[in-house]
């Protein structure tokens, strides 16, 4: 039908507040998938590829953190379907905002050659101290990380498989042994519990 389901990864221990927030929104056939523990955004994200790849096929993953205001929808939405040419082509996207200010509150992306309008990305930075941030700001080529990515579900997965496999293995064995009704997905905690916990970037 052309509807883009939604999904939420959240802890489980907020499962009611999670219920009352989703009351009335139409999820297009997504819904909740519970964390019994939290495990860092790269199991969050291994599980997102995973339930993608079991009902969708090897479709398209945005992934957007929760705690993020976006004000300016139709200028993201423009950034979304400039990056969705290079996600189809296999590679991982991940979105930057220009800098403005030395800003010691957010990670960094450090930019390589431009590819068509996308950039390969050098490495990531953890939040630096003021002069590292004035740096960066003066280098011209480093961008705030937002933690958005947009990917194929099998490109995260063969990321996963080539970098971190035991990710991957331990979330899929907690998603295999899920449960799910009509509040969402609710994953064993000693299975979960097992994932590695580290971040996607």
């Amino acid at each position: 039908d052309g509807e883009t389901p939604i999904f939420l990864i959240a802890a489980e221990r907020h499962a009611e507040r999670v219920h009352a927030d989703l009351a009335g929104v139409d999820l297009k056939g997504g819904g909740p998938l519970f964390e019994p523990t939290g495990r860092n955004t790269a199991a969050a994200v291994a599980l997102a590829s995973l339930r993608t790849l079991s009902e969708y096929g090897d479709e398209l993953v945005l992934v957007v953190p929760s705690d993020h205001e976006i004000s300016t929808t139709a200028q993201f939405w423009q950034s979304i379907e400039a990056g969705a040419a290079a996600a189809n082509a296999g590679r991982l996207v991940v979105f930057g905002l220009k800098p403005t200010q030395p800003e010691t509150g957010y990670g960094y992306i450090e930019v390589g050659a431009d590819r068509g309008g996308v950039f390969d990305v050098s490495r990531f930075v953890e939040k630096p101290d003021l002069a590292t941030a004035q740096a960066y700001l003066d280098a011209g080529n480093f961008y705030w990380n937002t933690g958005i990515f947009l990917f194929r579900a099998g490109a995260m997965r063969d990321a996963f498989a080539a970098y971190e496999p035991k990710i991957w293995h331990a979330t899929e064995a907690a998603y295999k042994a899920a449960t799910s009704d009509l509040s969402g997905l609710y994953m064993p905690l000693e299975l979960y519990s097992a994932i590695p916990s580290t971040s996607i970037d």
